[in-house]
């Protein structure tokens, strides 16, 4: 590509303001050199560095830091619960739901809405709780379970008025075969 790297001289308005923060965080470490062996004393360093800057009057502004900090902190919304934190964690497993509409987590199957049959879904364990997404939009919460075959009754109900079984013993029946799919654990 024919590229030649060049060093940057420092004080240029060449130079990106990142290179600049980064040479001054230099500048202030300079005078502490060989003062540090372990990285406490690196934390202990930086502290009274950071504590400085937040007590020195801005060029432009003539304000601490703190002073603007703590101002705006009044402002602030508390942090969001770690539950929803994690719905934005893209660590979720994803899988096609087949045509018994359970998708398999840790060896044991959880039921999800028939509608959802072919569709990729995500799951992810929270709380004890198997939260199962389609689009990160959440279907359904699972009590994690160790019993191998997990339907909830509306979706075993719903799957089976979708095959076309009689509705005067759709109840009955899913009463009845929920009850022998518990039996085998």
């Amino acid at each position: 590509m024919n590229i030649k790297p060049r060093n940057c001289k420092i004080k240029t308005p060449e130079t990106k303001g990142k290179v600049e923060s980064q040479n001054r965080f230099m500048d202030w470490l300079q005078p502490y050199n060989f003062e540090f062996e372990t990285e406490e004393d690196i934390i202990k360093i930086l502290a009274v560095i950071t504590k400085q800057c937040n007590n020195k009057e801005n060029d432009t502004t003539n304000i601490k830091p703190i002073l603007l900090f703590n101002k705006e902190k009044e402002h602030l919304r508390p942090l969001p619960t770690k539950e929803v934190l994690n719905d934005y964690m893209y660590d979720l497993k994803q899988f096609k739901v087949p045509n018994t509409f359970l998708v398999r987590y840790r060896g044991i199957e959880y039921s999800v809405p028939h509608n959802y049959i072919n569709k990729v879904v995500s799951l992810k364990e929270l709380n004890n709780e198997l939260h199962i997404y389609h689009n990160r939009n959440l279907i359904i919460k699972h009590k994690m379970s160790k019993q191998k075959i997990n339907y909830t009754h509306e979706h075993y109900m719903a799957a089976m008025k979708a095959k076309g079984i009689n509705e005067d013993s759709i109840e009955e029946q899913t009463i009845k075969n929920l009850e022998m799919l518990g039996r085998l654990n």
